[in-house]
């Protein structure tokens, strides 16, 4: 799910950290991932083109090897790496569509500094998505959309909701009807795409939870970040 490699090739207090060759880290860490003989499905983070090689040039690098399944995806919409792989039934019949989505970088693409806060999947992918999730129900002749999961980089803001919520009843003792814990550890502030307005564009960290809301398909959301 993302930031598969990070060589840092800035500088702090003026000594060089890391290193400016991301592609080739990329293809140390695709050697390993390429050796288990097994398919595999990145998706790229705010990190990995941070180097000599753009964040097309990595995916255009990833679709050339021999296990990986990662597609760029379609040119009219934001991002590199928005595609859809299918499991079937040993009947061919679907079981799940794995649903994988760039969540981009940062709000200002030439930022590597982070300062500019970090992006989100944005509307054109949104429309990509339903509109993905309609076509596997055609293609599949199903009676409801498909039951599917997605994967990403940067959490959608949701999850920020959702660690007020849990906070809130740990501090309150008081159960939120909505919202159910389940089991898991929380050492970290997620962190989501920025909100809010920069170089005078408003940001509203997106809206890709609500169509998920909407549509009823995807049962998790997996990131990384």
């Amino acid at each position: 799910t993302g930031d598969m490699v990070y060589t840092n090739p800035f500088t702090q207090f003026l000594v060089p950290i890391g290193h400016t060759d991301n592609l080739l880290a990329m293809q140390m860490f695709a050697e390993h991932m390429e050796s288990f003989g097994i398919p595999w499905a990145p998706v790229l983070g705010n990190h990995d083109h941070e180097g000599t090689t753009n964040r097309e040039g990595i995916a255009d690098y990833l679709t050339t090897l021999e296990h990986c399944v990662f597609e760029k995806g379609p040119d009219d919409i934001e991002g590199y790496g928005n595609y859809v792989v299918n499991v079937l039934n040993s009947d061919g019949t679907l079981n799940t569509s794995l649903i994988f989505m760039d969540s981009n970088s940062y709000r200002d693409p030439d930022d590597h500094t982070g300062f500019s806060g970090y992006a989100s999947i944005q509307d054109n992918q949104v429309e990509w998505y339903e509109n993905k999730l309609k076509a596997i129900k055609s293609k599949y002749k199903l009676q409801e959309l498909p039951q599917s999961l997605l994967f990403c980089h940067i959490p959608v803001k949701e999850y920020e909701t959702a660690r007020q919520l849990y906070r809130s009843e740990q501090k309150t003792g008081i159960s939120n009807p909505d919202f159910t814990f389940y089991e898991g550890v929380l050492n970290e502030i997620p962190c989501i795409p920025a909100i809010g307005e920069y170089d005078e564009v408003y940001y509203d960290g997106g809206n890709i939870f609500d169509k998920i809301l909407e549509l009823g398909s995807t049962k998790g959301i997996f990131v990384g970040h």
